[in-house]
């Protein structure tokens, strides 16, 4: 939340100090609250200053720039881990227990974005492959589509790789 203006706050001591009327009416008059009103005045009587405290920073963050190697590596090992599988990754790795949002974060502040993964082999380009391919083609060509029978080996009808990794954005 953004501070209260300079102003406003000078003009609250000055309804205080002048007696305008109580603590809450003049809450109520200037729309901030009690507690609010009750601190300035505290603050104003032990300093005589009333201008907003500085901002203290926030909660300093788990994964500090000396885990960031760590992180990279294991990004760099397994691109395509989830959140919690990076979680639990770290976790064994830095010996600190990491929330997804704060690996999310984290990363995002790396530019480790998720990218979508391209399944191309550059070696299916080859000539021996180009011609292995004619060859079975030309074998199948003299089929009778109706007497082909397609098994399905597998058993399963779920994806057996992932389509997303992490890598660095490009600029």
């Amino acid at each position: 939340m953004k501070a209260y203006s300079g102003d406003l706050r000078a003009k609250i001591v000055e309804a205080v100090d002048k007696k305008e009327g109580s603590l809450r009416q003049i809450a109520k008059r200037f729309k901030v609250s009690l507690t609010f009103i009750w601190l300035l005045i505290k603050r104003f009587m032990a300093t005589g200053s009333i201008e907003p405290k500085p901002h203290s920073g926030g909660k300093q963050a788990k994964i500090g720039r000396d885990h960031e190697d760590i992180l990279k590596s294991i990004v760099e090992e397994a691109s395509d881990m989830t959140l919690k599988e990076l979680c639990d990754e770290f976790g064994c790795r830095a010996e600190i227990k990491v929330s997804r949002s704060a690996m999310c974060n984290k990363l995002k502040k790396l530019r480790l974005t998720k990218k979508k993964k391209t399944f191309y082999d550059p070696r299916q380009d080859r000539e021996e492959v180009h011609r292995k391919r004619a060859e079975h083609f030309k074998m199948i060509s003299g089929l009778n589509p109706e007497n082909v029978i397609v098994i399905d080996e597998t058993g399963t009808n779920r994806i057996l790789f992932k389509k997303h990794g992490r890598g660095v954005a490009e600029k």
